[in-house]
Formats: C-alpha cells, structure tokens, sequence
C-alpha cells in the first residue's frame, strides 16, 4: 500500500494532459533508478500503466 501523499502526487501527475498514450506497447529501459527522483519516475509509470 502507497502512502497517502505519494498517491495523492501520483494521481496529480497522470492527470496532467501529457501524451501518456505514446508510452503503452513500448519497452522503457531504467537504471539507476535508487533515487527519490528516478523511483519516482518508475512509480508514476507503473501507476499509470495500472490506472
């Protein structure tokens, strides 16, 4: 279970009008994602992904 303020961000994130469409049937290549920023970056994927 996400804590409550990152999916409060995370739904905030998605909701934006950005082209999320162009990211589904393609293959994303992360390293190095050990960081807030960049586990932050995975976490808005896969949740957009599962929304």
């Amino acid at each position: 279970m996400r804590n409550f303020i990152v999916t409060q961000d995370l739904n905030e994130i998605i909701s934006e009008n950005l082209p999320w469409e162009k990211l589904f049937n393609s293959t994303i290549f992360v390293t190095g994602a050990a960081g807030i920023l960049p586990s932050y970056m995975i976490g808005i994927l896969i949740f957009t992904l599962a929304n």
